[in-house]
């Protein structure tokens, strides 16, 4: 008597394993799609919230040591020598510009700025977000974090840096295939990401993406 004969006699023990089977699929999907992504993200924040820490003990230990504001008397003996700018000089070489930095498909600080405004109503962040799917952005921007391989996904997080803290962020979803790309970027690196958006959750989310290292 084989398994299938068995079975047939046992519908039972037939639907339980198929439950079990069912259970168990479902249970890797969630952990691929749902718990990876979270953790990476909350690893993110809190990256960020010791950055956040850092730069306030800075700040006080800068206020902390300022020096005393100078009597009246001695500002008026201070004088602040002219300088001459040589007109020889060649100009600064400018950073690389982007087309339109308002739109956010050019700039991801546009984009995140313009979804995060809490002036939105919950019907117009819809409306940005919809309008913002599926299109294809280029970015100017630096790189934050790269997560391990799971799942066959790897996550680069980029960020627009602008302030010290708190600035625009976006994760990237590559491939495996995308490995030996991904280990030639280091924190820091400036970088031209190419991808499409393709969701909103805590930041914009780009698939079939491209990096290229402007240094």
């Amino acid at each position: 008597m084989n398994l299938i004969d068995l079975l047939k006699q046992n519908p039972v023990t037939s639907v339980v394993i198929i439950v079990a089977v069912a259970i168990g699929i479902a249970w890797r999907t969630f952990i691929a799609l749902y718990v990876k992504p979270r953790d990476f993200r909350i690893n993110c924040l809190t990256t960020d919230l010791g950055h956040l820490k850092e730069e306030f003990l800075k700040l006080q230990r800068d206020v902390e040591h300022q020096p005393r504001a100078l009597s009246p008397v001695t500002q008026q003996r201070i004088e602040v020598p002219s300088v001459d700018i040589d007109p020889l000089l060649p100009p600064k070489k400018p950073l690389p510009s982007q087309v339109n930095p308002d739109s956010p498909l050019s700039s991801l600080a546009a984009c995140y700025n313009r979804w995060d405004d809490d002036s939105l109503t919950e019907l117009q962040k819809q409306k940005f977000e919809t309008n913002c799917k599926g299109k294809t952005v280029s970015w100017v921007v630096e790189v934050d974090s790269v997560s391990e391989a799971s799942y066959g996904q790897i996550y680069l997080s980029v960020i627009e840096k602008i302030h010290e803290w708190d600035n625009p962020r976006a994760f990237a979803v590559f491939t495996e295939s995308d490995q030996q790309l991904l280990l030639s970027l280091n924190s820091g690196d400036r970088i031209r990401l190419q991808g499409m958006i393709s969701k909103f959750f805590l930041c914009p989310q780009l698939t079939a993406c491209q990096v290229e290292s402007i240094g």
